[in-house]
């Protein structure tokens, strides 16, 4: 399955939503999805680093399922 993040900054929760059921849609299932929003935090990072750790969290709540 092909890996796609995608980090919003900015973006009202409406919008998000909007956005992301758009994307989902285009993308299909063979997309993994690793949507993000910005936070104070994140924004200090390395974005290699700050996709390391999405992919990171993403596959944990995965697993939880």
């Amino acid at each position: 399955m092909e890996e796609r993040v995608v980090i919003f900054h900015g973006f009202t929760r409406e919008e998000l939503d909007r956005v992301l059921r758009a994307l989902k849609s285009a993308l299909g299932r063979d997309v993994d999805l690793i949507p993000a929003v910005t936070t104070p935090t994140s924004l200090e990072w390395k974005v290699k680093d700050l996709i390391e750790e999405l992919r990171k969290e993403h596959a944990y709540f995965k697993e939880k399922k």
